[in-house]
């Protein structure tokens, strides 16, 4: 579906959000996102996460299901997958992974792409990996079911993330929020998430509602929020 996106389209940033790469092997993540990088001319982001539920997506199956071998599998495959990104000759040798001494070619567009990880507040695990990396996209839930993020929560991330890389220059603060009944009214709440740091908004319907494709053409079509807009 991305591949026909970036195909059709000359603009638009585009990426999964997020791929769980515990549950894929990191190689053929690595060709894969890079196929999709030169399809998309270098305009691809990378979102990364564990994965969920835990249970229903790996445990069933008979993969790795807790947070600890997961988080690992999650670190040695994003070292191993920009490894392969470079296009020099890459040997890794991890716990959860072996691979080399191996060579992939084409290299994506513009060098690396841009890796953003996600993790749920209020640990901060995800947000600490995410600190290696070029972007953050901290999540909550609220009844079993995702909730906006608040500013609070992405200055906080952005401290997190200041104090660990020394600056938060070329670094995406990412802000998923849901599709708002009335697009607006979010103009006021945008000068605090600004203030904040956060540098994306991405909006998300929320299926499986009966008119959740309806709400999200409204959305669309109603532009952006003000000059404030992420």
């Amino acid at each position: 579906m991305l591949s026909v996106v970036a195909a059709r389209t000359e603009r638009l940033v585009i990426g999964p959000m997020i791929t769980p790469v515990p549950r894929r092997r990191p190689w053929v993540l690595a060709r894969q996102t890079v196929t999709l990088d030169l399809l998309a001319g270098g305009r691809t982001v990378f979102g990364v996460g564990l994965g969920s539920p835990a249970h229903g997506d790996f445990g069933l199956f008979g993969d790795p299901a807790d947070d600890r071998t997961r988080a690992e599998m999650l670190d040695e495959g994003l070292d191993l997958i920009a490894g392969l990104w470079t296009g020099e000759v890459t040997e890794f040798h991890g716990r959860h992974y072996n691979v080399g001494p191996v060579r992939f070619t084409p290299t994506p567009a513009h060098g690396r792409i841009p890796v953003w990880v996600g993790g749920v507040l209020p640990s901060l695990a995800g947000m600490r990996r995410a600190a290696r990396w070029d972007g953050a996209v901290p999540i909550r839930y609220r009844d079993g079911a995702l909730a906006r993020p608040s500013a609070d929560d992405i200055a906080s991330v952005r401290d997190l993330v200041r104090d660990r890389r020394g600056s938060i220059d070329d670094f995406d603060l990412v802000v998923w929020a849901e599709v708002a009944d009335d697009p607006a009214s979010l103009a006021k709440e945008l000068p605090a998430y600004e203030e904040a740091g956060t540098t994306w908004w991405i909006e998300t319907a929320r299926p499986p509602e009966p008119d959740w494709y309806d709400q999200l053409l409204h959305r669309i079509r109603s532009g952006p929020t003000g000059d404030r807009q992420a």
